[in-house]
């Protein structure tokens, strides 16, 4: 269908409020002010996540630097072995300890290697902060800080999802307010998650041929005629019309 010459409407004529010369006056649709919205948000939120995770990653280096450096050992007695609730269940034993005068008692979760040698009642070695003994791990159960893949990862996502829809915002901004109208024909019309993927083709004013890819929120037929905006010095940066992002 793609290779086949589109057969485009005769005698077409863009829609009434194209018909003058651009720029035009546009605004955000409704899915362009929740994309804008979510662009907003996603911004802060990795500035957020990537402080906290850096935060995380560090107290958790100190304590076990401080406990390996200042810690003293003590032999700990198993009280409780159990399970947190919900779907991603973790093992956990709860132990104590004395301190100098003070009873301690702590929990910890469990590395998997380490679980099926646990007895309540046994002994557990540990090691704490004399000065805080509340500050306490099991011998060679260091915690792990948060993994840098995690770290980078997560706040990298947000900032990639945010400063691309400000893009998508901007650019298809341009293309609804400078874009030229031109008769199109549907070639491929697919049903997604989020409406229908479209893909066209339509012939611009000089009378090439192109074609391009959009998504609506209506169902296509092949070959059913449409209008499609494409910028003239990049007749290759082109939306279907109505727009998805602007309203003319």
């Amino acid at each position: 269908m793609d290779h086949a010459a589109p057969l485009f409407p005769e005698n077409w004529a863009p829609p009434r409020e194209l018909a003058g010369p651009p720029p035009r006056k546009t605004r955000l649709t409704g899915f362009g002010r929740f994309a804008n919205v979510l662009a907003l948000a996603l911004l802060p939120l990795a500035i957020f996540t990537g402080f906290a995770f850096h935060m995380a990653r560090r107290q958790t280096n100190e304590t076990n630097e401080k406990l390996r450096l200042d810690g003293r050992g003590a032999t700990a007695r198993i009280v409780r072995l159990w399970h947190t609730s919900g779907r991603n269940s973790t093992d956990v034993v709860t132990y104590v300890f004395s301190a100098g005068n003070a009873r301690v008692e702590s929990d910890c979760a469990v590395p998997v290697r380490a679980w099926d040698h646990l007895r309540i009642g046994g002994d557990l070695p540990v090691r704490y902060l004399p000065a805080r003994p509340s500050v306490n791990l099991p011998v060679g159960w260091e915690e792990d800080p948060v993994p840098l893949w995690l770290a980078l990862g997560v706040p990298g996502l947000c900032a990639a999802i945010s400063f691309y829809l400000f893009f998508m915002i901007r650019s298809r901004g341009e293309i609804a307010s400078r874009g030229v109208p031109a008769p199109g024909v549907i070639t491929r019309c697919i049903e997604v998650k989020t409406g229908w993927s479209v893909q066209y083709r339509f012939r611009a004013a000089d009378g090439t041929v192109l074609g391009g890819s959009d998504q609506t929120n209506r169902p296509c037929r092949e070959s059913d005629a449409v209008c499609v905006l494409y910028l003239p010095g990049n007749p290759r940066r082109n939306s279907l019309y109505p727009c998805a992002w602007h309203r003319i």
